[in-house]
């Protein structure tokens, strides 16, 4: 037998002893969160930016994830300055959310957290935040980034809910354009359930950076606003962003 014979069997029993790389393992869940003032249900109208309520008010933290995760439990932390600490769980619902609703006494930190389990790696959310205002008020934030940039020619809707009653104020604080002309004004108004209690400008009309938008509920019933970001003079943009705010009683 040739000594190539001889070698190629050796060759391959060398090669049945390299293990393989072994097979890259799942990517971990995509968790998304976000928050709202009120005992809310749905998706709809809940954001990502600190929420402020009166002291003893409720949030709603909203988890989001895949429906193919049904029924696995998920963590719920909290951080009210002491630290994180795990405060309840909550079982995924058949479209992938999980919802925690927590009355606030302090400013307070939202944590989900997905354990591993068998062949599903851990997984996170980012993290969302509630706070208590100085006089009472909700207050809703909503910051440039959430917009696109005016000028663009896209028109950006968003959608933010909470929940009220008539001896309360809900105020809307909305980022805005004035140094390039834009206002906001107001598209329509449920005034049979809604009324408008104020309305300030941050700032001189020219350069304002935002304007606050407050409102009561005038009824025991669903109320809802619209806003809309324009150039008021002809030929201007119109429109660019919409904010639509409902008023939950």
């Amino acid at each position: 037998m040739s000594k190539r014979a001889l070698a190629l069997p050796v060759l391959l029993a060398g090669l049945l002893l390299v293990p393989f790389p072994a097979a890259a393992g799942s990517p971990p869940p995509i968790l998304t969160d976000s928050i709202a003032p009120g005992v809310l249900d749905g998706t709809e109208g809940f954001g990502t930016n600190t929420v402020l309520v009166g002291k003893g008010r409720y949030v709603t933290y909203l988890v989001r994830t895949s429906p193919n995760l049904k029924g696995r439990k998920l963590e719920i932390w909290t951080d009210t300055g002491k630290g994180w600490t795990k405060t309840t769980t909550r079982q995924i619902a058949a479209d992938g959310t999980a919802r925690f609703h927590l009355r606030i006494t302090a400013r307070t930190g939202f944590w989900a957290k997905l354990p591993k389990s068998g062949s599903t790696p851990a997984a996170v959310s980012h993290g969302r935040a509630a706070g208590i205002s100085r006089d009472g008020r909700t207050i809703i934030r909503l910051a440039c980034d959430e917009f696109a940039p005016t000028g663009s020619s896209t028109r950006v809707v968003v959608s933010r809910r909470a929940q009220g009653t008539p001896s309360g104020t809900i105020s809307l604080v909305v980022c805005s354009s004035a140094d390039k002309g834009y206002r906001w004004t107001t598209a329509a108004i449920d005034s049979q359930h809604l009324a408008q209690v104020g309305h300030t400008i941050d700032g001189a009309a020219a350069t304002a950076t935002s304007d606050t938008w407050s409102y009561r509920l005038t009824e025991a019933d669903r109320g809802r606003v619209t806003l809309v970001h324009s150039q008021p003079w002809p030929g201007g943009e119109k429109a660019a962003w919409t904010v639509m705010l409902t008023v939950e009683p």
